[in-house]
């Protein structure tokens, strides 16, 4: 039979087609309303793969890993779990080597800060009085070496060592 341009062909070759396959074309048959005529057969082939080891058919879903597929599978696992370690391993001593010199620079700066308080501790504390005859000042108008402004009547300075 040569198929028209109205017929689509499939044909059915199966024991257990009555199951699905019947239900299928009664639901297809009732959709078309007779508008359309089609003869619809399937051939349902099951296939096999030969296993290696046996001549048994198998599922083709039932592929076990072979041994190199499975060593290569751990291989791979190991790998990522040393690089992911080293990784690690890296990043806490970063860390550990920058909280360390962190550390230092803060004792650092509390010495310095220290140290920098014990020598203005020992410096004198001059009452500036421009009237008083006595003074050490070379100037008449002296000013402070730092913040480069002229002393006023009655401030405090400290004399800072040569």
């Amino acid at each position: 039979m040569e198929p028209d341009k109205y017929t689509d062909l499939l044909r059915i070759e199966d024991s257990n087609s009555d199951k699905f396959i019947k239900p299928l074309l009664i639901d297809l048959s009732s959709k078309s309303n007779g508008k359309k005529k089609f003869n619809l057969t399937c051939v349902l082939v099951e296939s096999y793969y030969p296993s290696p080891n046996n001549d048994k058919p198998r599922e083709p879903d039932s592929n076990p890993l072979s041994k190199v597929s499975l060593f290569g599978i751990i291989f791979l696992s190991i790998c990522a779990a040393l690089v992911f370690g080293l990784c690690t391993l890296w990043l806490a001593i970063f860390h550990y080597r920058r909280f360390k010199q962190l550390r230092l620079n803060k004792k650092i700066r509390v010495a310095l800060a220290k140290s920098t308080q014990q020598m203005l501790d020992k410096s004198p504390v001059i009452i500036y009085d421009p009237d008083n005859k006595d003074h050490d000042y070379g100037d008449d108008n002296p000013m402070c070496a730092i913040c480069l402004e002229s002393f006023q009547k009655k401030e405090e300075i400290r004399k800072l060592s040569k």
